[in-house]
């Protein structure tokens, strides 16, 4: 009969990293180093330029924002021009409309509604 004998060796912490950081040369982490510094630094400069442009088209946009608002100040000042009862009054006569003198109205007596 055979004997299964099992043994377990258990790997001390950090062995296995340190292997990997010794078959790596320096040179090759210096230059991965380099590279994401490259690469973080144009990731950088992307947003900071996509943030500048969108500061420039909000000030654009506020510009235009307060052309806007001046021109509709403008618009609401000759609308109350136009809307004064000394306007309107000549504009009629201009139409050839008449004041109403005296207005009668018409009183109907009850009458009774059919419904069905």
């Amino acid at each position: 009969m055979a004997t299964l004998t099992l043994t377990t060796s258990v790997p001390r912490i950090g062995a296995s990293s340190r292997s990997i950081f010794r078959r790596v040369p320096l040179a090759v982490w210096n230059a991965a180093l380099i590279l994401v510094a490259i690469v973080l630094a144009g990731c950088y400069l992307v947003q900071v330029n996509s943030i500048m442009a969108h500061g420039y088209q909000i000030r654009d946009a506020e510009r235009e924002l307060g052309k806007l608002r001046t021109e509709v100040r403008s618009n609401q000042i000759k609308l109350s021009e136009i809307e004064a009862m000394g306007n309107l009054t000549a504009q009629a006569q201009s139409l050839g409309m008449v004041p109403v003198g005296q207005v009668d109205y018409i009183t109907r007596p009850n009458a009774g509604v059919a419904l069905r």
